[in-house]
């Protein structure tokens, strides 16, 4: 019994010793990083402006600034009624609320893609794709919720939580450690490549 089990601790030795050998991921630069998050933007605003106009101004503040460059109304009557349209008739409620479903709206869609695609558009282009940081396996679905919700935490102190990853070993911002993901760079998960797999997928 004693061989044996001193053949078992061998056996596990040598297991630990193979599995510390594994290569090392190659993992996502900052300006990778950084061109994905501009590639999803472009792909956001092609979602987003057509529902809702970044550019255009309600008609009640509209009115006014006409009357005002045609000079009907003074500056003073202008920033009067500016004021009592955003605090008294619901203005300032109404671009909140905007900008709300906005961020759900997009939360939404990019929390699937990365539930479906392991990364967003933008990601895929570069061949890059969220993993769990401990397993380098597809992270659970709440995983990627803490990592989107992470995105704020990351923002607030003028973006420093994005900024980290340069200082970090494995490139990981705040909101990456937040949900315990890491974001890889790997040749066969460009966007070409999975639009290669599901037409062969499409002909079967």
């Amino acid at each position: 019994m004693r061989v044996i089990k001193g053949r078992d601790s061998q056996v596990k030795k040598q297991e630990n010793v193979v599995s510390t050998d594994a290569p090392e991921p190659v993992y996502s630069t900052f300006n990778q990083r950084l061109v994905a998050t501009l590639l999803d933007l472009l792909f956001s605003l092609l979602l987003i402006v057509p529902f809702f106009p970044q550019g255009q101004l309600p008609p009640e503040l509209t009115t006014i600034l006409e009357k005002h460059n045609q000079g009907t109304i003074s500056d003073e009557h202008a920033s009067q009624a500016v004021f009592m349209y955003l605090f008294y008739q619901g203005g300032l409620a109404h671009y909140i609320s905007m900008r709300l479903t906005e961020t759900l709206i997009m939360g939404v869609v990019v929390v699937v893609l990365w539930i479906s695609n392991e990364a967003t558009p933008g990601k895929m282009v570069l061949g890059m794709r969220i993993v769990d940081s401990k397993t380098g396996r597809k992270p659970t679905n709440w995983q990627y919720v803490v990592r989107y919700l992470g995105y704020f935490i990351s923002a607030l102190p003028l973006g420093l939580g994005f900024f980290w990853m340069l200082f970090n070993k494995r490139r990981r911002a705040w909101h990456d450690m937040l949900a315990r993901t890491v974001v890889i760079v790997e040749p066969e998960h460009t966007l070409w490549a999975w639009l290669k797999r599901k037409s062969q997928k499409k002909r079967k």
